[in-house]
């Protein structure tokens, strides 16, 4: 799959994503993110995203933007609230952050999940004092719907932000044939 919306490409994950992942784990964007890994721990990842990919339950994306790689974002499938939903996040490396990538990217994903959605849902969790990432959620016409701790992936209480986006699900457009009931069905010759 390749997505296009404002000069911001989405590609599926290639062995091009891992120079992403590694320019992404420094301490200022893993800030929120229980801090940077190892690089076992990141090229585990790397592997991950490209062998998991299941449309309407999993998928990470590769950012590009003007033929650079920018970032990442993805969607994957969770229990939230005692119900079946999506989690989405993003990661923008700095040299292409406020310029909209992230806003674009995340439109991006949520027509990708208009046409493969499983739940009604799609939730972003962004940690309370990350206002980048709140206003990314905000901008998408996202609902704030409260704030709960969770454990990051090290294991600290970070306190995160609800918001929660109704998915609307591309109509199928399937072609229907005339019903052929005994009521429409041709008459025989002399019957």
């Amino acid at each position: 799959m390749q997505s296009k919306r404002n000069g911001v490409t989405l590609s599926r994950w290639t062995a091009a994503g891992l120079e992403i992942l590694q320019r992404s784990n420094t301490p200022e964007l893993k800030r929120y993110l229980g801090g940077i890994e190892d690089a076992s721990r990141v090229l585990r990842r790397h592997m991950r995203y490209m062998t998991e990919v299941r449309p309407g339950i999993i998928e990470i994306f590769e950012v590009w933007s003007d033929g650079a790689p920018c970032g990442s974002v993805g969607y994957w499938q969770r229990r939230v609230r005692g119900s079946l939903a999506y989690e989405t996040g993003w990661v923008i490396l700095p040299g292409f952050q406020r310029r909209g990538i992230a806003v674009a990217a995340m439109r991006l994903v949520l027509d990708r999940l208009g046409e493969v959605a499983r739940y009604p849902f799609v939730w972003a969790f962004p940690a309370v004092e990350n206002g980048a990432s709140n206003g990314v959620s905000r901008s998408l016409g996202f609902t704030l719907v409260g704030t709960a701790t969770y454990n990051d992936p090290a294991g600290n209480p970070t306190s995160c932000n609800e918001w929660r986006h109704a998915l609307s699900r591309q109509p199928l457009r399937v072609a229907r044939k005339p019903c052929m009931s005994r009521r429409n069905l041709p008459v025989p010759a002399g019957g």
